[in-house]
């Protein structure tokens, strides 16, 4: 079955997100902090009216330190968080599916001989426990 993935940038690396799961681009122009987050979050943003955490992608995920412009609102598990990112890349229809048991694939080839970049898959599931462990008290 072919997956749909929504490609965006992010520091050089192009990251793909099941594409159901976006919701909107927004502009990332204050970041509230949040203290003690335990390294999972860089703040949080203004999106659609409503208060968003904000991923902190180098302490989360080991990519490299970076100050994104963009947000990508992206509902992961229950809650609606926001990925920094440079820009929009666009859609991939794989027909193999590219997946990863991590939370960041390495980087894997799209099967489109017209795209000339490797794409790093999230997997939403990892990242939303992943998340939870780390916001949840001792």
């Amino acid at each position: 079955m072919a997956e749909r993935l929504l490609l965006f940038r992010y520091k050089g690396e192009v990251l793909g997100l099941p594409a159901p799961l976006s919701r909107e681009v927004i502009e990332l122009d204050q970041v509230a902090p949040l203290p003690g987050s335990r390294g999972g979050l860089a703040g949080l943003v203004a999106a659609s009216g409503q208060a968003r955490p904000l991923l902190d992608l180098h302490r989360l995920a080991g990519l490299p330190r970076h100050q994104a412009s963009l947000g990508l609102v992206a509902q992961v598990g229950e809650e609606l968080l926001v990925f920094p990112m440079d820009e929009v890349v666009g859609n991939l229809t794989a027909e193999e599916t590219l997946t990863t048991s991590e939370m960041i694939s390495a980087p894997q080839d799209t099967g489109d001989y017209r795209l000339d970049f490797k794409v790093r898959v999230i997997n939403p599931g990892v990242l939303s426990s992943t998340l939870q462990a780390r916001l949840t008290p001792v």
